[in-house]
């Protein structure tokens, strides 16, 4: 049985807009302030709100960081009626980024975005809108758009960029090999498969991807 997730309450950040964001941090086992954490900024699949955050924080991080060297920011949608997919609800996030610069030591003052499934699309889009505050990029049994061109995708290279994926995904298998070919001579780019694994990736929750995300963030890192 994996470990229960760690009893969290909501943080809120009222942002200049008036939007509400609401959002969960997950500190590591022996979490020391005056330390530089690497941080990962995390969305959850859908636009319910807390509803979604909920379910990543209980099934995905299940047991919270443990021992990793890892900081998680789960945040969930500020309008569930808009979606992330907003200005307002961009500009109310890059609030809570700049809050938690001041309030927190981040290694290199900027965070990895980090996308499952549907989680994907806010994660890439604000990535690039927001280049100041990305360190990185790691999107998990996502289902990219088939009609990136390909200056799209090669844009997500300009900051380092990893795609996590099953090697039994066959509902993606040619858009992530078109992704692959494209980006295969871009240096910010790296494609890492879970063998046996299918679009959802469930071998890939609880310590095995903190783990994964700490490994893919050093890696980037270097």
């Amino acid at each position: 049985m994996p470990a229960s997730p760690p009893r969290l309450t909501y943080e809120i950040l009222r942002a200049r807009n008036r939007l509400e964001v609401p959002y969960k941090i997950l500190l590591p086992k022996n979490f020391d302030r005056e330390r530089e954490y690497p941080f990962v900024l995390a969305f959850a699949p859908g636009e319910h709100g807390r509803r979604d955050a909920d379910w990543m924080i209980s099934e995905l991080f299940a047991g919270g960081m443990g021992e990793a060297e890892l900081v998680t920011i789960v945040v969930a949608v500020p309008d569930p009626k808009k979606g992330w997919m907003t200005h307002p609800s961009h500009h109310a996030l890059e609030d809570l980024l700049k809050k938690l610069r001041k309030e927190y030591s981040i290694r290199g003052n900027r965070f990895t975005f980090f996308g499952y499934l549907s989680g994907h699309r806010p994660a890439v889009t604000y990535s690039q809108m927001s280049k100041k505050y990305a360190a990185g990029l790691i999107v998990a049994a996502a289902s990219p758009r088939r009609n990136w061109s390909d200056s799209d995708v090669r844009g997500l290279a300009e900051i380092p960029f990893t795609l996590v994926a099953g090697s039994e995904d066959v509902v993606n298998g040619q858009t992530f090999d078109r992704l692959s070919s494209i980006l295969a001579q871009e240096s910010g780019f790296t494609l890492t498969r879970i063998e046996g694994a299918d679009h959802r990736l469930p071998e890939v929750r609880g310590a095995e991807l903190v783990s994964l995300l700490a490994k893919t963030i050093d890696a980037q890192s270097e």
